[in-house]
């Protein structure tokens, strides 16, 4: 048990067994959250069943003081989201799972074993999973996520990729669409799926292109990973190139059973 370095708190307990379900929330943060206050673990909670609407964040996992988080199940959520104020924590994003210190002297925590489920989305935000370069994120499972970016309603544009995941080590994601407005866009807009520094990873049946038509992203873009797989997945309409990542990785990455058929280019090297 961590001693919190703040007035007034001599101790902390780990929260366990929590359950949120049947809920209609909306939010000016984030509507479904843990963090960032994080002294003592926090695991077995589920939050399931919800309709959010008007949210600056749909949900998110933040461990800035040391805690591990773990034996979490978000599942069955339909999610809206809209930009709130600048003060306010979100950027109109479906989800964030942060991994940080909060300061110097700090003990880095833990973020594992999270499950993502049947979740419809329409968002104005780059949804982040990003652990520490210390401590990756561990085992994170995303299932059955369907994602329409929508174009920001705010002045300070803040989206760029519609998911970037950094950081993470054993990733599962299976049947994950990402579909971009086509009546207003961002000129910002950029890959449907960034990933950096993830290893043990298989994506299955994702859909997808690039923000923008007539941009030149990819809608996968790889940068630092192995051992991976991209199996059964599909090139949208208007794919300018579907995977691009580094020469020196060819290895890193299986491809089996996609249908690219739309996109003009496969894969791409740099």
């Amino acid at each position: 048990m961590q001693t919190p370095e703040r007035k007034g708190a001599d101790k902390v307990n780990p929260i366990e067994n929590v359950v949120v379900t049947n809920c209609i929330l909306t939010s000016s943060s984030t509507a479904l959250m843990i963090g960032t206050e994080t002294f003592a673990d926090i695991n077995h909670v589920v939050f399931s069943n919800c309709t959010i609407r008007n949210t600056n964040k749909g949900f998110g996992i933040n461990v800035q003081d040391g805690a591990t988080v773990s034996d979490i199940i978000f599942s069955h959520l339909v999610v809206e989201t809209n930009r709130r104020h600048w003060n306010w924590w979100g950027s109109a994003e479906l989800c964030k799972f942060i991994l940080k210190k909060r300061s110097e002297n700090s003990k880095l925590g833990k973020i594992k074993d999270i499950v993502v489920d049947t979740v419809l989305s329409r968002v104005r935000g780059t949804s982040k999973l990003k652990g520490h370069p210390d401590q990756s994120l561990e085992n994170i499972k995303m299932n059955n996520i369907q994602l329409f970016m929508n174009p920001e309603d705010a002045k300070d544009k803040r989206a760029s990729d519609a998911m970037v995941i950094e950081n993470v080590n054993g990733l599962r994601i299976n049947d994950l669409s990402i579909k971009w407005s086509g009546d207003e866009v961002e000129k910002a807009w950029k890959s449907a799926l960034t990933m950096k520094n993830v290893t043990d990873f298989e994506i299955r049946q994702f859909s997808g292109r690039q923000g923008l038509i007539d941009g030149n992203y990819p809608a996968i873009l790889l940068d630092h990973v192995s051992d991976g797989l991209i199996a059964e997945s599909r090139a949208e309409s208007g794919c300018s190139t579907f995977i691009q990542m580094k020469e020196n990785e060819k290895a890193a990455l299986t491809l089996r059973n996609n249908n690219l058929a739309k996109a003009k280019n496969d894969i791409n090297f740099f």
